[in-house]
């Protein structure tokens, strides 16, 4: 579990949910702005990185591409693959070594490029003012350690910097194999505010289909992190509610003191980003 001397307050669990729950927007949003690019669906920190490097970088080799983007070797060979396929990319002769082969846009690439930009411009103009509350949610907008990361109004830069951003984040709710999975780790928050407690509301906070929601609960119970309990509501006897076990409590408490305390290396993107407005 992240390392932790003492475990906050109720209120500091609700004001990082507040928070991953707005940043978790801005994902989505995100998400959608990068996947206009052919064949690159629910693209996450590692892919959005690959494509800004391949796009603001000229050519490229695969082993630089994956250093740069944090995705692993497979990863990226898939995702070349992937923009290959489409007539994205092409391999062409480095000059210093004719041997070596890398990978270039094509003029259809060159195009999409554009398409890419056009799309993250759009898109962060139109949530400047959800990055200013996101600022506002870290509670730093007084504090000496908020500094500006610099001019972020080219949109490759932008979203290159938003990536690196979410991937503090998700270092902050990754401590190695003993956290949940990604995806099931705002549930556990959710449950640990005591605020959201049947499995409907869970799913319907984060998106989730019943099913989906039904897997995730499943996996968090068989690893011991909540219990579930019937016949404990009034109007619905057949209905379960889900809260945590003292190891997941433990968890929870940890994680968003973990996650408040990126603040630093996270609110400053979001603070440049809310200057566009």
């Amino acid at each position: 579990m992240p390392s932790a001397q003492s475990y906050p307050p109720t209120t500091a669990v609700v004001e990082a949910t507040r928070l991953l729950s707005l940043l978790n927007r801005y994902s989505i949003e995100l998400t959608d702005a990068v996947g206009t690019v052919p064949g690159v669906d629910e693209p996450g920190n590692g892919e959005t990185l690959a494509l800004v490097e391949l796009f603001r970088s000229g050519p490229i080799s695969s082993n630089d591409l994956a250093e740069r983007s944090g995705l692993s070797r497979r990863d990226t060979n898939r995702l070349v693959k992937t923009l290959d396929t489409h007539g994205l990319i092409e391999r062409v002769p480095s000059e210093s070594d004719r041997r070596v082969l890398l990978v270039g846009l094509t003029p259809a690439g060159r195009r999409q490029r554009t398409k890419f930009v056009r799309s993250l411009t759009t898109f962060f103009d139109r949530t400047a003012e959800l990055a200013t509350t996101i600022v506002d949610a870290f509670g730093l907008d007084d504090e000496p350690e908020l500094r500006p990361v610099g001019d972020l109004t080219d949109a490759l830069s932008a979203a290159a910097a938003v990536a690196g951003a979410g991937v503090a984040i998700s270092d902050a709710l990754d401590d190695g194999e003993s956290s949940p999975r990604r995806r099931s780790a705002m549930a556990l928050i959710l449950i640990g505010t005591g605020e959201v407690q049947r499995p409907s509301e869970l799913a319907e906070r984060l998106g989730y289909t019943s099913g989906g929601m039904a897997h995730v609960l499943d996996e968090l119970e068989r690893s011991g992190w909540i219990e579930r309990r019937y016949g404990t509501l009034p109007d619905d006897r057949r209905a379960s509610i889900v809260s945590l076990t003292d190891e997941g409590s433990r968890w929870v408490a940890a994680s968003c003191t973990a996650v408040l305390e990126s603040a630093p290396a996270v609110a400053p993107v979001f603070a440049a980003l809310s200057a566009r407005v």
